[in-house]
């Protein structure tokens, strides 16, 4: 998601030498993960757990389905990446500059982390348009609480 104030500023004239190169990195990236993805689903089944919940816990530990969930988590993150590196593949080709890609959400520490890294595109679209014109940590604390409470309302509905 790029902001169209940001859309002429964005396009950039590099050097095709520096442009090969990122495209390059780019495919390289996006083929790796679109292989693990496929790997990672043929070696398990970990997208049926939420379907068999209540029975698979009388039979796997609960550091097993932990795992589950957190390698489900994981797909996620890679399925985003995949997703997210073809349109910045693309966007490279046509010389914009774009969003970084996602970072997985294993190595997210706090939710403020999880919300600012995952999705960048969301978080400043959500950061320019929603909270900060509602009054964003500026204003008292009610203020404050209302812009969150919209904010959170957006991403839900969304």
């Amino acid at each position: 998601m790029i902001f169209y104030s940001k859309l002429e500023s964005n396009t950039s004239q590099e050097k095709n030498a520096n442009k090969l190169k990122q495209l390059l990195f780019l495919f390289i990236r996006i083929a790796f993960s679109i292989f693990l993805f496929e790997l990672v689903l043929h070696l398990t089944l970990v997208y049926t757990i939420h379907i068999y919940y209540n029975d698979l816990i009388s039979y796997f530990s609960k550091t097993s389905l932990a795992t589950a969930l957190l390698l489900k988590g994981a797909l996620f993150s890679t399925k985003y990446v995949v997703y997210y590196g073809i349109t910045n593949f693309i966007n490279i080709l046509v010389g914009m500059k774009t969003t970084e890609l996602p970072r997985c959400v294993a190595l997210m520490h706090t939710n403020s982390e999880l919300w600012r890294y995952f999705d960048t595109g969301i978080y400043e679209f959500i950061k320019g348009y929603l909270y900060i014109p509602l009054g964003g940590n500026r204003q008292s604390k009610n203020v404050q609480l209302l812009s969150l409470g919209i904010s959170f309302s957006f991403i839900s509905y969304w």
